[in-house]
C-alpha cells in the first residue's frame, strides 16, 4: 500500500529536502524510518516527521501521530 505526505512551509531549500527524500524513496517504512534517524542533515528530522504522519494516516490512525 502507498501513503502520501505532504508538508507545507518548511524552511529549507527544496533542494536540500530533495537529497533526503530521493535517499528513502522506493523503501519500505521501516528502512525509510531506521535510514532517516541516522541521516546527518537537519532537513532529516522534518522528513521523518512527515514520513510518520504518512504511515499513521496508511494505517488508518488520522493525525493523531505525536
Amino acid at each position: 500500500m502507498e501513503a502520501k505526505a505532504q508538508t507545507r512551509y518548511l524552511r529549507v531549500t527544496a533542494q536540500k529536502a530533495r537529497r533526503v527524500v530521493n535517499l528513502v524513496r522506493g523503501q519500505n517504512a521501516v528502512e525509510a524510518a531506521a535510514s532517516l534517524k541516522f541521516q546527518p542533515q537537519a532537513v532529516a528530522e522534518d522528513v521523518r516527521k512527515a514520513h510518520r504522519i504518512g504511515d499513521r494516516q496508511r494505517a488508518g490512525q488520522g493525525r493523531r501521530c505525536w
